[in-house]
């Protein structure tokens, strides 16, 4: 009978033993979430500006207008309403309105009423529109009767001020009738307006018109 086999204890390998710079990795893992985060609240931070920027300094269109001497100056907006825009177009279409309704037999009432709502110089260019225009030579001519009415809102193009003074360029649209005898026609004249202020004295809104242009 052959001899039995002794067999051979069974060994263990001892565990691996941890680097030496273990702590060097935990602290650069750690530096770099500490530059991850630095990061994010950089860029939220520059979000955070360029957004501010937008919403405060979005550029403003400019606007300029030509004083009575001819020079060009730019309109500075002012960081309050001077007075009550609403109150303000619905006198713009009131005037508006008025001087431009008239007929053969009562032109010379109907401007002497409406001469308040201007200045010197403003009364003076829609004068000039009248002659440009030959309306008053041909109510006249043809003995014909106009009425005006805006067909929409007046519209602040813009408002500032001038030559030290407070202004408002305003642009509306008039829808005229003409009637001699019983013929009509009707006709779309659009109008620019620079309103200045007025002493209340001579108009309770405080304001004229300054500069009349007709575009039609």
């Amino acid at each position: 009978m052959a001899a039995s086999e002794t067999e051979a204890p069974l060994t263990y390998a001892e565990p691996p033993t941890p680097p030496e710079d273990i702590d060097a990795y935990k602290d650069g893992f750690k530096y770099l979430l500490w530059f991850v985060k630095l990061e994010s609240l950089s860029m939220m931070g520059v979000a955070g500006f360029v957004l501010y920027m937008f919403i405060n300094y979005q550029p403003q269109d400019s606007y300029f207008a030509i004083g009575v001497q001819g020079n060009q100056e730019q309109l500075v907006g002012l960081a309050e309403p001077n007075m009550n825009k609403a109150a303000l177009l619905a006198w713009v279409s009131a005037a508006a309105t008025q001087v431009t309704t008239f007929g053969f037999t009562d032109y010379a009432e109907k401007f002497a009423a409406a001469q308040k709502n201007f200045s010197p110089d403003g009364w003076k260019s829609y004068q000039e529109a009248l002659v440009k225009s030959g309306l008053l030579r041909n109510v006249n001519l043809y003995q014909q009767i106009i009425t005006s009415i805006p067909i929409s809102t007046p519209i602040i193009q813009a408002e500032g001020l001038l030559e030290g003074q407070h202004r408002w360029i305003v642009s509306v649209t008039l829808v005229q009738t003409i009637r001699a005898g019983n013929k009509k026609i009707t006709r779309y004249l659009p109008i620019t307006m620079i309103l200045v202020k007025m002493p209340t004295a001579q108009n309770p809104m405080g304001v004229g018109i300054n500069t009349w242009v007709e575009l039609g």
